[in-house]
């Protein structure tokens, strides 16, 4: 099979639902948890209201995209799939640096493990939880720039006519 692959395995269109599905459950899990009146806090990290309002806009604005990106790949508009792939790229960006900030300005041992462990012996248990955080970080946000690179490999593929070889075939396909 020719053209734009997803994980190895799947259509590149893959790429573009499932980036939109993530946005859509992104945007109500933070708007279900994020609050402008109060401070939010998690492992031990404090998020002011500007803060988790600003991100809650953002994580808004991430459906509309996907689905302005899906139109736009269905219709051979590349404008709209690259806006959405620079969307999602700007998002993973952000995903890092909070997780960064997380991981060495929070307090995730504290946060994961249990207290009665910590206190026995905080470097051992400290080690591996965060270990297994910044692997399973590591792991979650190269999914989320595997799915955003290939989002705008559809959107080069779209703006290059990369589907333009499949219409030969048209003739072979009887019309009703």
């Amino acid at each position: 099979m020719t053209g734009v692959m997803f994980l190895g395995v799947f259509p590149g269109g893959a790429s573009i639902i499932l980036a939109f599905t993530l946005c859509v459950v992104r945007a109500l899990v933070l708007l279900c948890e994020l609050s402008s009146y109060e401070d939010y806090q998690i492992a031990g990290v404090k998020f002011s209201e500007v803060v988790q309002t600003a991100v809650a806009t953002l994580a808004l604005a991430g459906p509309p995209m996907g689905i302005v990106a899906g139109f736009g790949h269905m219709f051979r508009m590349p404008q709209h799939v690259r806006s959405f792939s620079r969307y999602l790229f700007f998002i993973t960006l952000v995903e890092i640096g909070t997780a960064l900030y997380m991981l060495f300005g929070g307090g995730v041992c504290e946060a994961v493990a249990h207290e009665v462990l910590v206190h026995r012996g905080p470097l051992f248990v400290c080690l591996f939880v965060n270990i297994g955080t910044t692997f399973w970080g590591a792991v979650l946000l190269g999914l989320e720039g595997a799915i955003a690179f290939t989002v705008h490999q559809q959107a080069d593929a779209c703006e290059k006519g990369e589907q333009a070889d499949m219409l030969r075939y048209a003739s072979a396909v009887p019309h009703h």
